[in-house]
């Protein structure tokens, strides 16, 4: 049995923290079928996430994007320029970054309806320009991304120094009203004895 032209991540589960830029690999399998080019439409939660301009490119596209097209929503696709240069595709179209905006959950998952306009691709190089991807298998391909708050490590630190430093304050304080009163009785002390 073959198996199915389609579209997907890598990895497919992705643990990071807030402020992080989250790097996500997206890979094509085309089966023995040269490919000219593809179209992947992403979604995903725009609180948690946001698709940055950065991308570096695999070794299956003479040229690659990515760019966002609504919030939640980015697209990216890889071209054969040269035609010639079209050959079977197994590996990565592009590498991407998100920005890790918010802690929560959410899935990237990949947009593929069946002859919509705007809707993930895989082009084969016929003369017809076939598209080859099969939908059913590529929406299967998620990749869940779970993001942690602030580093809650650090600010339990900022509270236990805030903490430390009034301990150490109300010592040194108590320190010197024993030493101050320490000093009166010594003085004392000796004025009754001179009397």
């Amino acid at each position: 049995m073959n198996t199915p032209a389609s579209l997907s991540f890598e990895p497919t589960s992705i643990t990071a923290s807030q402020g992080d830029q989250i790097p996500v690999d997206i890979l094509i399998y085309s089966g023995k079928d040269s490919v000219i080019s593809t179209d992947v439409y992403i979604t995903y939660d725009p609180q948690l996430l946001e698709v940055t301009e950065r991308i570096d490119g695999g070794d299956l596209f003479q040229s690659v994007g990515v760019k966002q097209i609504a919030p939640g929503k980015a697209y990216v696709y890889g071209i054969n320029v040269d035609i010639a240069q079209a050959k079977p595709a197994q590996g990565t179209i592009a590498r991407i970054y998100f920005q890790a905006l918010s802690s929560g959950t959410t899935k990237l998952q990949i947009d593929c309806v069946p002859f919509s306009k705007q809707t993930s691709q895989i082009v084969s190089q016929q003369e017809e320009l076939t598209n080859i991807i099969h939908c059913d298998s590529t929406r299967t391909h998620t990749s869940t991304v779970t993001i942690s708050g602030d580093d809650v490590l650090g600010a339990s630190t900022q509270n236990i120094l805030s903490l430390y430093r009034w301990h150490i304050g109300a010592v040194v304080l108590v320190a010197i009203l024993t030493a101050t009163l320490y000093m009166r009785y010594r003085k004392l002390t000796k004025e009754i004895s001179s009397q």
